[in-house]
């Protein structure tokens, strides 16, 4: 029976693994963590609407089902070096894995264009992680403002596609419902939720109306869009756009674009 490895078990990976299942395959997926994560959903745990639990999914469990146990198997690990010619994988901590034909599936990292501090001053969104550590600076935002009246709290979401205007959309949602119940001593005004994009247009991919759709929700939320406008640097505690017009910043989400591929799906 052909043997099929796969890297990674993002969307790409089980998907895979359903297919060749299906084909009479024997396969093999390899990630480091237990779960798979829906990305889609990530500005949900970001934002304090879901649990990080909620978009998980065991790995073993998926490979696991009665109708592909025969065929498929889950294993733990991170690859370490590909020997293409005796087609074999070696994973860290020395463990070997033939294969007959890899799949790399193992995700995408955040392009930063080249922008001058975008990667040591800006958080992503990509991983259950990053939405973890993403939500507790907000959420701490939001306490500092608490007791102390002349202090504003500055979000800047770089990146006008699907999850620049997702979070944005939900930040400016949140500052009304979020602080009247939990910080109701905090001015909502307070809380400036920007949106720069490089494009003339947000979700440049969808339709016209869908996008004038989405434009009017972020406006509608109080949300400061900044289309057609470039980033020169972001620095800590600012963002400098083309112009020379300085965005105070005390949170800066990079969710302008992806490269591939990650080194190993979260």
């Amino acid at each position: 029976m052909t043997h099929v490895v796969i890297v990674g078990a993002g969307f790409a990976g089980l998907a895979t693994v359903s297919g060749l299942s299906k084909a009479g395959a024997e396969v093999t997926i390899i990630d480091k963590k237990l779960y798979s994560t829906f990305q889609p959903l990530l500005y949900q745990v970001a934002t304090g609407g879901l649990n990080p639990g909620d978009i998980a999914y065991p790995v073993g469990g998926f490979v696991g089902r009665r109708k592909w146990r025969r065929s498929a198997r889950y294993l733990r690990g991170e690859v370490a070096s590909v020997d293409a010619g005796g087609q074999r994988l070696k994973l860290t901590g020395g463990r070997e894995v033939g294969y007959d034909y890899l799949i790399l599936a193992t995700g995408v990292a955040a392009a930063y264009f080249g922008v001058e501090g975008a990667a040591e001053n800006t958080f992503g969104l990509y991983t259950r992680a990053d939405a973890i550590v993403l939500r507790d600076h907000i959420m701490n935002g939001y306490e500092r403002m608490s007791g102390n009246g002349e202090r504003d709290f500055n979000v800047v979401v770089v990146g006008g596609g699907a999850t620049g205007v997702e979070l944005a959309g939900t930040l400016g949602e949140l500052r009304g419902a979020v602080l009247r119940a939990t910080f109701p001593d905090v001015d909502p005004q307070r809380v400036h939720v920007r949106l720069v994009e490089m494009a003339p247009g947000l979700l440049m991919p969808f339709g016209e109306r869908l996008r004038d759709y989405a434009r009017r929700q972020l406006v509608g939320r109080g949300v400061d869009i900044r289309l057609g406008t470039e980033i020169k640097a972001v620095r800590p505690g600012s963002v400098l756009l083309g112009d020379g017009q300085v965005l105070p910043s005390d949170l800066t989400v990079w969710a302008a674009g992806v490269a591939a591929p990650a080194a190993m799906a979260d």
